[in-house]
């Protein structure tokens, strides 16, 4: 069985100095616990050691030749045997030429050194740790490899060619392996570095230094100022430093430290002529921390299932799910410590996916996520709303579906009843049918109150045609059940609303946000209150989501809005038929017809937002409590148009 709370491993290769020691201590940085790896057990493999251990994070000193193919195996299991499994692979380690100087004069020596060490030896060390990886059951975490090659796997440099050509060959070995991994969830990064300051570069740059003098720093400020002033200047600080320092500044340098979360990326859209173009996503990727157990907020992703490729899946007939991928990916929202509501409308609950589509959907879930946390869509959604229904009715289906997830062992969510407005006769039905229903639940539950601009057939829905009695009726559920309810999420996409409301629970009842709009400032909250977290929009956010409210919990509000606030561009993109079902009157059913413009169009309105989300959350797939304190809202997934599901 997969463990959610496994931690991330990563060896890098040629981390006693330079970017490889730069690498360690920012994976160190960021929870891993690491591997360094030098030629042999020496002060300096000692003290890089050292080093990287003063970020908190276990680490191990390996001496091994990466040359030396037969040592390969022997130095991955003693990594393992002390720090747990891989999770990542750093091939930094690599060799210059023996002697700069025309390549009529290259040496077979000097070529079949560059190439083992750049080329064969990150080859066959990744051939190792892929075969062990997908040897064994995986953690929920993370998985990649990320080779280090440079900039001369594509730039000539004649006076090393040897040099240029390994590179070029370890950038082929980057894209072979993606192709071959990338099936596998498992992504591999081609990270390629212009002139870096280390021991190694160190003569280029004083060469560079004493041929342009002063001309050297503006060189290098111009690449500065062309990068938008984001980078370091390393040159002019690095060139007066003792060698045994540079890496510390090395470490602060923006392209060394974050190269392996950093890389260019390009996606295909579809424009308004039905062609895919190519654009070119900017910005940079977050650095995702997994939530830690004393969280902030409480924060479930609504997750959406894969359809099978291969089969048909139209949205009036039943969905063919690909299992492997839909559970993999609730493995990788588990590893960011994020809950899930399980066989909700994300989950196309209703519009293909049935309810023995998601009772097994919740049995598969469960039983590969025992541990995790996981609330369950139970509903009445197997009633035929074709035929009339009594409240009695009503109330055994709620009941039905409740006692069939929690034989397996599984937490609720009550979803709202499209028969039960159409059976009640007023408020006390409602209260009579969700006291019995909660009556049985063995645990709290979560109510989820969803409003008609979602689902037409919901309008009324807690025998109120206007927000204040419907909500009143809900708050009088929930009083004469406070031991039953863990909280409620509302989605009416209003932030007044949910405020209004949230400030009116009773102690212990969380509020739920769902508002895929306005959810950084609900989370946040005021001086009142604050509202935890269900959305949709955490599914594609997952990364995000749990970095900012990891930040939260550490007190850092600012950090969690600057991560959030932009992701909101991306949500009205993913989701942009909320302001046209508002104004539409007839809900999701009329979205089709109001959508205009293509989505390389609404692409460009997201902004770069999109960028770091498409880095870190679908590339990573291999594609695309507190007492009166406590969410609401909801999203449009339920009848996106044929060209949004395309896309998922």
């Amino acid at each position: 069985m997969s463990n959610p709370t496994a931690k991330p491993v990563a060896l890098v290769t040629g981390s006693s100095r330079g970017i490889g020691l730069a690498a360690a201590e920012a994976l160190a940085r960021e929870g891993f616990s690491v591997a360094i790896n030098g030629l042999t057990a020496d002060d300096e493999l000692a003290a890089a050691a050292a080093r990287v251990s003063r970020h908190g994070a276990p680490v191990i000193a390996v001496a091994f030749d990466v040359a030396e193919l037969a040592a390969h195996e022997a130095a991955l299991t003693k990594i393992e045997a002390e720090l747990g499994p891989l999770t990542t692979l750093v091939n930094n380690a690599g060799v210059g030429v023996l002697k700069r100087g025309d390549l009529l004069d290259v040496t077979e020596e000097s070529w079949d050194r560059c190439l083992t060490v750049n080329a064969k030896a990150m080859f066959f060390l990744s051939q190792v740790f892929a075969r062990r990886l997908l040897a064994r059951e995986r953690s929920p975490l993370f998985h990649s490899i990320v080779n280090v090659t440079s900039s001369n796997s594509v730039a000539v440099a004649v006076q090393r060619s040897e040099y240029c050509a390994s590179k070029a060959a370890a950038s082929m070995v980057s894209k072979a392996l993606a192709v071959r991994l990338g099936r596998e969830n498992v992504a591999v990064y081609d990270v390629q570095p212009g002139l870096i300051a280390t021991e190694m570069t160190a003569p280029v740059i004083d060469l560079l230094s004493r041929a342009c003098g002063a001309g050297a720093d503006a060189f290098f400020s111009a690449r500065r100022r062309a990068r938008g002033g984001r980078g370091r200047d390393c040159l002019a600080r690095l060139r007066k430093a003792p060698l045994h320092d540079r890496t510390d500044d090395l470490g602060r340098c923006r392209h060394a430290r974050s190269a392996i979360l950093r890389s260019p990326m390009k996606i295909a859209l579809p424009d308004a002529e039905g062609r895919l173009a190519e654009y070119s996503l900017s910005g940079n990727a977050i650095a995702g921390a997994a939530l830690g157990p004393d969280r902030a907020r409480v924060v479930y992703s609504a997750a959406h299932v894969v359809a099978d490729p291969f089969t048909a899946n139209e949205p009036s007939g039943r969905a063919t799910v690909d299992w492997p991928k839909t559970l993999e990916f609730r493995r990788y929202l588990a590893g960011l410590g994020l809950g899930i509501a399980e066989a909700m409308d994300t989950a196309q609950r209703g519009m293909g996916l049935d309810w023995a589509g998601a009772l097994e959907l919740i049995r598969r879930t469960k039983a590969e996520l025992p541990d995790a946390l996981v609330a369950n869509g139970c509903g009445t959604d197997h009633l035929d709303l074709s035929r009339s229904h009594s409240i009695d009715d009503v109330r055994r289906a709620y009941l039905d579906q409740v006692e069939a997830v929690q034989k397996l062992g599984g937490r609720i969510i009550l979803m709202a009843s499209r028969a039960l407005v159409r059976a009640a006769r007023g408020p006390d039905d409602y209260i009579s049918v969700y006291s019995d229903v909660l009556d049985a639940c063995d645990h709290p539950v979560i109510l989820h109150w969803l409003g008609d601009m979602f689902d037409p057939q919901l309008a009324g829905y807690w025998g109120g045609q206007t927000f204040e009695p419907a909500m009143q009726t809900a708050l009088a559920v929930i009083g004469a059940n406070v031991r039953k309810v863990d909280g409620i999420k509302i989605s009416l996409l209003d932030k007044d609303k949910e405020i209004v409301m949230r400030r009116l629970l009773p102690a212990g009842v969380k509020m739920y946000t769902g508002d895929d709009f306005n959810y950084p400032e609900l989370i946040e909250g005021d001086e009142q209150g604050f509202s935890h977290a269900l959305l949709g929009i955490f599914d594609p956010l997952a990364p995000a989501a749990a970095f900012a409210v990891q930040r939260l919990g550490e007190g850092d509000v600012s950090a969690f809005r600057a991560t959030l606030d932009p992701t909101v561009p991306l949500a009205r993109l993913i989701f942009p038929g909320a302001d046209a079902t508002l104004q539409d009157g007839r809900g999701l059913p009329g979205l089709a017809e109001r959508l205009s413009g293509s989505l390389r169009d609404a692409e460009r309105r997201a902004g770069d937002a999109a960028a770091s989300l498409f880095h870190r959350g679908f590339q990573a797939r291999g594609s695309m409590r507190s007492a009166s304190r406590s969410g609401s809202g909801r999203h449009p997934h339920e009848a996106p148009p044929r060209s949004l599901r395309s896309l998922r």
